[in-house]
């Protein structure tokens, strides 16, 4: 019997192992002024059918996952702020279409609507549990259920902010935790939260997906690393990361470490291995797929770019890191980040969100966009929250467009239909309503080519009771980041994220940085004051009538008696 269970054992294992795998990924990115962005994939993809048959999904994750019937869900813990105009658009290549919006961000595609806020809740409070993070103040009240499929095309999507959360030591630990070598091996064991911690910008991105047939669990980590002096800095993983990679992790079925850069680094990658022709040849079909895009459009062949300057200037050094014998059983890689990079350049689409005013009622919220295609219009998808103690007032919204002047070398001839046609072209607006529940704008905007498109509207505040206000009442109020998405035909997320485009916008998602909107504080010392003046009144004046009736008076002298 025993024989024959080793047997089903030698059988059933490896199959087992062939429908899990896990995937590690470091790319080490350049950015302007030295900089370098690193940013660490973690994947593991099960083909597994059952909750209780699998070895590497982590069960504290799936669980609750698989109980509340969510088919996607994501989780962004960010602090800083990524500089579009001077890093360029986050590289689909390492970033994905994630978050780069500052504080924490859910959002899960719920499945089925039956019974759905009660698994909101606890699908919310296992994620906190699961990361240290503040997500058990997601409830009904700060929640939106947006209407346009931007998230997912799967459907209902429920989404929060938590615009001043941060990260924290206590957030990466037990993320990395879900990983199957934990942070103790393989590119896991560059994760130093206190390295990360002090970088520039850091984020730690959970994603979780399931179709029919696969479950997909990805962690991300980014940070962006700042010299200590101006110019072109020589980095080292010591530098980064205060430790060398020492350690595999034997469980990765492929662990690669990827560096950008115009000079070779040191050591030089091992001879040429299969990972590394794997990347030459997507490197060769993306380029290929863009001349492609560009001949359908009618584009000249000739590139002159970003991406030109990626393919002529920037190498891409793949090290496989399954095994470390070729390294001496230790990865001590430097390089050198140029302090002038052609590789980013600013997105073809900028916008920003603006709250002007003061005051209860004369604030105004300004979005302006910025198309520098030279001939196309772009349909953009404005989504922002609106947080219970705002209203915005949509009868005061104004749009104007500035249209740069005619330049005969970009042969384009504008039309007066592109620039007097509406530039609101729809609007879905949920009103918040006080003190039940948040409230939601999502506008379609339209940017002519070569312009600038500026909407307004009014916003008022509402009062707020003596016990609704922070604990800090003078900082303020946070207004949730706004999502700007472009929607229309070559900007669709296929083709939004083509690396490096010359004619295309580079990010799908672009966000603003949270708003800090004051709002009218009582002086909470005035009752203070008065308790304690009142306090000390009463004191003095029933210690003096307490005295004064107490007291008896008598002659302390009295004479010798003879």
């Amino acid at each position: 019997m025993r024989r024959l269970f080793a047997l089903w054992l030698l059988v059933v294992l490896p199959v087992w192992a062939l429908s899990e795998s896990f995937n590690e990924t470091l790319t080490l990115h350049p950015l302007v002024g030295g900089r370098v962005h690193a940013s660490f994939a973690f994947e593991i993809a099960s083909e597994t059918t059952s909750l209780h048959h699998f070895g590497l999904l982590p069960r504290a994750l799936w669980q609750p996952v698989v109980a509340q019937n969510v088919s996607e869900l994501q989780l962004a813990l960010t602090k800083g702020r990524w500089l579009y105009n001077v890093w360029g658009a986050p590289s689909f290549e390492t970033m994905g279409d994630e978050s780069v919006a500052s504080g924490a961000e859910v959002w899960a595609a719920m499945s089925n609507e039956e019974e759905m806020w009660p698994r909101w809740r606890v699908l919310t409070s296992a994620l906190a549990s699961l990361s240290c993070a503040s997500l058990d103040a997601i409830d009904e009240k700060t929640t939106i259920q947006p209407s346009h499929a931007y998230f997912t095309h799967r459907s209902p999507v429920l989404h929060a902010y938590l615009p001043s959360e941060s990260v924290c030591t206590e957030n990466i630990s037990p993320l990395l935790k879900l990983l199957p070598c934990k942070g103790g091996a393989g590119l896991a064991s560059l994760v130093k939260p206190h390295s990360i911690l002090s970088a520039e910008f850091h984020s730690v991105v959970l994603h979780v997906e399931r179709d029919a047939t696969t479950w997909r669990m990805s962690l991300k980590v980014h940070a962006v690393m700042r010299p200590d002096t101006l110019g072109a800095h020589l980095w080292s993983f010591s530098d980064m990361f205060q430790t060398n990679l020492q350690s595999v992790c034997p469980i990765a079925t492929s662990s690669r470490v990827i560096v950008h850069s115009d000079t070779e680094p040191q050591p030089l990658p091992a001879p040429v291995s299969m990972a590394a022709e794997e990347e030459d040849e997507l490197l060769s079909d993306l380029l290929q797929e863009e001349e492609d895009d560009d001949e359908d459009m009618g584009l000249s062949s000739t590139r002159v770019g970003p991406r030109a300057a990626f393919m002529t200037q920037l190498a891409s050094y793949t090290y496989v890191t399954s095994s470390l014998d070729a390294y001496d059983k230790e990865l001590a890689l430097q390089w050198t980040a140029p302090s002038d990079s052609l590789l980013l350049h600013p997105p073809p689409l900028q916008a920003t969100r603006q709250v002007l005013g003061y005051g209860q009622e004369h604030n105004t919220v300004r979005l302006t966009l910025r198309n520098s295609l030279p001939a196309e219009t772009v349909r953009v998808l404005y989504y922002d929250h609106i947080p219970s103690m705002f209203l915005p007032l949509l009868h005061t919204m104004q749009a104007s467009a500035q249209v740069d002047e005619y330049d005969e070398s970009d042969d384009m001839v504008r039309y007066a239909d592109d620039i007097e046609l509406p530039f609101v072209v729809a609007a879905k607006y949920t009103p918040p309503r006080l003190r039940e529940h948040m409230g939601a704008m999502e506008l379609t905007l339209r940017v002519p080519a070569g312009s600038t498109v500026t909407v307004t509207y009014t916003l008022m505040k509402h009062m707020l009771h003596y016990d609704e206000h922070v604990p800090d009442p003078h900082r303020g109020m946070d207004l949730p980041p706004a999502l700007f998405m472009p929607l229309s035909g070559s900007f669709s997320r296929a083709k939004v994220h083509a690396p490096w485009p010359v004619a295309r916008v580079q990010a799908a998602r672009l966000y603003t940085s949270p708003s800090l909107l004051d709002m009218a504080a009582p002086d909470f010392s005035m009752p203070y004051n008065i308790i304690l003046f009142y306090s000390t009144f009463v004191a003095l004046f029933f210690g003096t009538l307490l005295n004064t009736l107490l007291r008896r008076f008598r002659d302390m002298y009295s004479p010798k008696k003879e």
